[in-house]
């Protein structure tokens, strides 16, 4: 549906300024039953759609307890009025709508995201300041689930050599990185739990950051620069926070969040420079192919420290093969850019070369074995080998 796009009135006696708009949306949340209902008759007599982005949050905030200000129905039939739509407490509805829409949240929204979901983690509310600088839509940052770290970044983990991990299948899947000699081996099983790897590969400390939800793998090089262009290098760990259901990674010197997938700072400090990591090759293979293209590699140990159950498809097995109780299209989490070429989980190679991105089915690769393409000015060859290997 199409978004409401009526102007809220401007006169001085209906027209909410900025600082009132901050305590009206503190009293949605924080008030009393009897603040939060004034707020919401004043919102709604001003017509100002601005607090479409703070009702979807009061809602989700509500089912996940975090606020009891307000009634749960009560919120849903003031969303409605206000936005003109009608996706009764669909949260993933709202939010897929809401991605479509030009609409913008109030000012101070961001602080006062942060300060509601600092009742699940009080770094969230460090993470998400007004003060600092964003490239993102704030609304659309979702809670993934865990708390700060919850998902723990193994580093320098423990390695065996191949001969040693006797834990491992030959068809399992891995990843691989090799740099400067030193060839080594993450295998999914493992990942799957941590989500990320900080580590050294010949002699270049590397990220290798995973995003389960999305079955994204890249490995970045941690040396950069800072604001200043001082020389740094940059470990990280997982937020817990989400943005299009693709991870948002964090930084440990600033605390700044960034994109997974582009190894940009997207929320804090850095944020508001041109920081981006440069990216390492990482293939997806089977334990076997990889030992055999690199028969001196070492390989993640299964004893990391954490107590996890270490078996394929153990953590997200049932994600990829079940779409019941999920938000929608067989999602665990909304993302409102979606494109009907391909089924959301089909498995795809993505480049991105000249700021060109394009992806390419993997059974389109297997099939073609061999493609020669273009991508932006570059010519590229792609070369598949091997299978797919689903992991129930």
């Amino acid at each position: 549906p199409a978004a409401n796009t009526a102007e809220p009135p401007t006169t001085s006696s209906s027209r909410i300024d900025d600082d009132e708009a901050r305590t009206l949306m503190f009293n949605l949340s924080e008030g009393s039953p009897s603040e939060a209902a004034d707020a919401l008759e004043r919102i709604l007599t001003a017509n100002d759609q601005r607090f479409v982005s703070v009702l979807i949050e009061l809602m989700r905030a509500r089912q996940i307890g975090l606020t009891r200000a307000l009634d749960a129905t009560a919120i849903v039939e003031n969303l409605e009025t206000l936005s003109g739509q009608s996706f009764g407490g669909n949260w993933g509805a709202w939010i897929t709508w809401y991605g479509g829409t030009d609409l913008a949240p109030p000012p101070g929204f961001t602080t006062w995201k942060g300060r509601l979901l600092a009742g699940i983690d009080t770094y969230f509310g460090l993470f998400l300041q007004d003060s600092q600088p964003s490239q993102i839509r704030v609304e659309e940052i979702q809670w993934g689930g865990v708390v700060l770290d919850g998902i723990p970044a193994l580093d320098n983990p423990n390695m065996l050599s191949a001969a040693e991990a006797d834990y491992l299948e030959p068809w399992e899947p891995v990843f691989g990185i090799a740099l400067n000699g030193d060839a080594r081996a993450y295998p999914l099983r493992i990942l799957d739990w941590h989500e990320m790897a900080n580590d050294v590969v010949g002699g270049v400390p590397i990220s290798l950051a995973y995003c389960t939800l999305c079955g994204a793998a890249i490995a970045y090089d941690g040396r950069s620069t800072d604001l200043e262009g001082r020389d740094i290098t940059y470990t990280f760990g997982s937020s817990g926070f989400l943005f299009r259901s693709n991870k948002l990674m964090y930084d440990r010197q600033t605390l700044t969040l960034w994109n997974q997938l582009t190894g940009e700072p997207v929320l804090g400090e850095l944020a508001a420079g041109e920081i981006q990591l440069d990216l390492l090759p990482v293939v997806l293979t089977s334990w076997a192919d990889w030992q055999a293209q690199h028969p001196e590699t070492v390989v993640l140990g299964i004893e990391t420290g954490y107590n996890r159950l270490y078996v394929p498809g153990a953590a997200y097995g049932d994600y990829f093969a079940n779409d019941e109780r999920l938000f929608q299209d067989g999602l665990m989490f909304p993302v409102w850019q979606q494109s009907d070429q391909l089924f959301n989980k089909d498995h795809v190679y993505a480049l991105r070369l000249d700021e060109v991105p394009k992806a390419y089915p993997v059974v389109d690769l297997l099939a073609e074995r061999v493609v020669n393409d273009l991508v932006g000015e570059t010519a590229v060859v792609l070369i598949a080998a091997g299978e797919i290997v689903e992991v129930d």
